[in-house]
């Protein structure tokens, strides 16, 4: 009678790992269970931000929902979904502005390099790559892991530019 439970409880613990993590926009911490490498580097609060590289990849097949989105220094946007295809154009000075806000604000030297959910197979990975002076940070974020509050703002930013018409 004792195999029933074990498996009743394996099966709760691995459910509560990824619930621990706190789901997508919680408050997340730079050293999730205690594994983090953070990425390295200075942190200034004035960085030249460059290009924005942004992708979703994972899930059962590997690869993500289709979504890419790339914006140099300039406010050039690239950006491919599976509803759109791959299109083109400028987003507004003002949105690039808030942008570059909230990559310095994220602070990416100071993020683990990925976050992550042990054992959330189906799980979609939000891989955020930004220059900053000229040196690219790339951190790896699961949908189903807690990331800090500050990168979730910069990942709901890039997505939010996916969903807006460019001019």
């Amino acid at each position: 009678m004792t195999a029933p439970r074990t498996i009743v409880l394996l099966t709760l613990a691995s459910v509560a790992g990824c619930a621990s993590d706190g789901g997508r926009g919680g408050s997340g911490s730079n050293d999730p269970g205690g594994m983090c490498q953070p990425i390295g580097g200075a942190v200034t609060g004035n960085e030249t931000v460059g290009r924005f590289d942004y992708k979703v990849t994972g899930g059962f097949a590997g690869q993500g929902d289709g979504t890419s989105l790339q914006i140099d220094g300039n406010g050039l946007v690239m950006r491919h979904t599976m509803q759109h295809g791959t299109e083109s154009g400028q987003i507004d000075p003002a949105t690039l502005q808030d942008l570059v806000a909230k990559a310095r604000a994220a602070q990416f030297p100071t993020l683990c390099a990925q976050y992550t959910c042990t054992g959330c197979d189906d799980d979609l990975i939000h891989s955020v790559s930004v220059q900053l002076n000229g040196i690219p940070y790339m951190v790896q974020a699961s949908e189903l892991a807690s990331a800090p509050q500050r990168l979730e703002v910069l990942i709901q930013a890039l997505q939010q530019i996916l969903e807006r018409p460019l001019s």
